[in-house]
């Protein structure tokens, strides 16, 4: 999982971009399309509001053109409880 540092403009491919920085990274992630909505749907259209929040990162296969890219998409984040594997006492 990985914490929201901070959401830039920043300059990529001859545009402004979004970039998302994380917590404990160096790199950016310049959010696409699909990354802005779903951070839309996640925390809203203010895209400062995901600062501080934590989300999943996965690497997701599609065919674009007859190739077969990778893309980074973000994920609500996996709230995994401490209980969990264990039974209830009886």
């Amino acid at each position: 999982m990985f914490l929201f540092n901070q959401v830039d403009l920043a300059e990529a491919l001859g545009q402004q971009a979004p970039v998302a920085y994380f917590e404990g990274k160096s790199k950016g992630l310049i959010l696409s399309a699909t990354n802005q909505r779903t951070l839309a749907r996640l925390f809203g259209d203010d895209m400062n509001a995901c600062v501080g929040k934590t989300v999943t990162l996965e690497a997701v296969e599609v065919t674009v053109a007859g190739v077969k890219r990778y893309p980074i998409r973000i994920k609500a984040a996996q709230i995994q409880e401490a209980t969990a594997g264990k039974t209830a006492a009886a």
